[in-house]
């Protein structure tokens, strides 16, 4: 039967994704815990210190990504696409290559594209002698490897050839958005929903089924109303759940006033 869509589910990552139907999933959005709680008091999830455990070793993160990856490779549409916001700590630059390389080792998951988002400020490294200031963080395109050449893009036409050659609106691989929609209470490390259009508009269409699977304060959900997708979410905290249903009863009352005029 599956999970029900346009809903946050509680519950452990790898867990509630099993109860996703295979193949009904156009869209993963998402961008998990990266080991960046490596001070005792979990500074990134203050509301949730003791629940999200994001100090694991490095060992333990990347067999828990593969798990996480294994239920993407079942879940997604075969035209399907992940895309996976993760950056790295001044402790630990290695992590997002290595993740990947697990993955593809372990999965029939690829890379087929990789984008650079850079945020609008950031706190600045000023106390270390040679790391850079991060102010650019990485999203990682994942589809399966034999999709690498048919995997589903909502690129938009812009012109049509007399022999019936298509050319597209052009699409960087760089964007610059906002870091948040507003700092929320107890989590630390949310992003926009501008962030999130960019990836939902470019690929699915309308109708088609979003996950986030770390969905935190909602914005994924927010972003995919906006543009007339499914969603579907998984979290485990419920102070942010309850937050983030709160932002979409707002954003459906919105939507349901604009339809009115």
């Amino acid at each position: 039967m599956g999970l029900e869509v346009n809903k946050i589910h509680k519950g452990d990552t790898v867990e509630t994704m099993k109860l996703i139907d295979d193949k009904s999933v156009q869209l993963v959005f998402t961008s998990p815990p990266y080991l960046a709680s490596i001070r005792d008091d979990n500074h990134k999830y203050p509301g949730a210190r003791d629940i999200i455990k994001d100090n694991q070793t490095v060992e333990e993160y990347i067999e828990w990504s593969i798990d996480i990856f294994k239920q993407y490779e079942r879940l997604l549409s075969d035209d399907g696409v992940i895309a996976y916001n993760m950056s790295y700590t001044t402790f630990n630059p290695m992590l997002p290559y290595m993740v990947i390389e697990a993955v593809r080792r372990e999965t029939g998951l690829e890379i087929a594209d990789t984008c650079v988002w850079k945020k609008k400020n950031c706190v600045p490294l000023s106390g270390h002698p040679n790391r850079l200031t991060r102010i650019c963080e990485f999203v990682y395109i994942f589809v399966k490897k034999d999709m690498l050449d048919k995997f589903k893009a909502n690129k938009e036409v812009t012109s049509i050839s007399r022999t019936g050659q298509k050319y597209f609106k052009i699409y960087n691989n760089f964007i610059e958005t906002r870091n948040n929609d507003g700092k929320v209470e107890g989590h630390e490390a949310t992003f926009s929903s501008d962030f999130a259009r960019y990836f939902i508009n470019l690929y699915s269409c309308q109708g088609d089924t979003i996950l986030d699977n770390f969905m935190g304060t909602g914005t994924s959900a927010i972003a995919a109303i906006d543009l007339d997708r499914d969603y579907l979410g998984i979290d485990l905290i419920d102070d942010y759940i309850k937050v983030a249903n709160e932002r979409i009863a707002k954003k459906n009352q919105q939507k349901a006033q604009m339809s009115l005029f």
